[in-house]
């Protein structure tokens, strides 16, 4: 039985890559969908009601000056397909947030709640009739407030620590979770815990030549783990005019493939390691990720007997 396999990742809250990706689903007829990690936006913008129908944002390097009706709308949807949480408030409350971080977590919190609500309805409207059996993980940026979004769908399923028979028999081992990273995300493990979790979930796997590892931080020393090198202050290092590249994926992730040699990886985490590598026997993928530009970077994967028939990435 062939069995085609569509996984991204990192879409971090870009409602057009969310929709591109239920889109691709049925264009490409898929069996079996993954959104591999890293779900949720990176901030809220602020739009504030500055009265006589007028609105005001900093977004995109710009203040944006706005008009209630169709000007309003076109803003937000800039903000949303770009991964970002529009929020519409008065001056008071501009004022008090900017102020207040407890307030901006739960101001944060709410918008993504909401947003990954939305976009659960929106997968069972135009995927539960079709067959295709869907997957999404919370990755290292996500907070716990995902799982239990994700909980309440009957269609969906959170693979993430989790070793689960997907459909034609294959088992797929899951990991949303990241080794260390710069910006102390909510789930991150120690490479020593990381390795011990991965080594759990191997105990269960029965057969680990045909399994499928859905790790979402790639190997460490491939060509998909290559980001641009950060000094202290978060800055990104140059050297002679140029961006300074290093290896930051995982090492437990790297000696778990080496030891089990699963049939393949799939990985994100690294949105500028696009690629394809082999560690042993095992094919390894990182489709990248462009959301903030609108752009969806995918791959296409068929399984047959056992083996990879053949792979194709996509970019839309």
């Amino acid at each position: 039985m062939e069995v085609r396999i569509f996984f991204v990742a990192d879409v971090h809250g870009s409602e057009i890559c969310f929709r591109k990706f239920l889109n691709a689903i049925k264009i490409y007829k898929v069996d079996v969908a993954i959104l591999g990690g890293d779900l949720t936006g990176k901030l809220v913008i602020p739009i504030v009601k500055m009265g006589g129908g007028r609105y005001e944002a900093d977004f995109a390097n710009r203040r944006w000056i706005v008009k209630e009706g169709e000007e309003l709308n076109k803003l937000l949807g800039m903000i949303r397909n770009s991964g970002f949480y529009p929020r519409i408030m008065s001056e008071d409350e501009y004022h008090k947030i900017r102020s207040d971080n407890t307030l901006i977590k739960k101001i944060f919190d709410e918008a993504a709640a909401e947003v990954m609500r939305s976009w659960v309805r929106m997968a069972e409207e135009r995927l539960k009739n079709i067959g295709v059996e869907c997957y999404i993980m919370p990755g290292n940026d996500d907070s716990k407030i995902i799982d239990e979004i994700l909980k309440e769908s009957r269609f969906i399923v959170n693979p993430d620590e989790k070793v689960l028979e997907i459909k034609g028999g294959f088992e797929m081992l899951s990991m949303g979770a990241s080794n260390p990273t710069p910006w102390k995300t909510p789930r991150e493990y120690t490479e020593e815990e990381l390795e011990r979790k991965l080594t759990s979930l191997l105990n269960h796997v029965k057969n680990p030549e045909s399994a499928i590892f859905n790790i979402h931080v790639p190997p460490y020393e491939t060509l998909l783990d290559m980001a641009p090198l950060l000094d202290d202050e978060l800055r990104v290092v140059t050297k002679g005019g140029r961006i300074v590249f290093v290896h930051v994926g995982s090492k437990s992730v790297r000696h778990i493939i080496e030891r089990s040699q699963p049939l393949i990886g799939l990985h994100g985490h690294i949105h500028e390691s696009k690629g394809v590598e082999k560690i042993g026997r095992t094919i390894c993928f990182n489709p990248g990720s462009e959301y903030g530009e609108g752009f969806l970077r995918g791959v296409l994967i068929n399984l047959e007997k056992g083996k990879v028939k053949n792979y194709l990435f996509t970019y839309g």
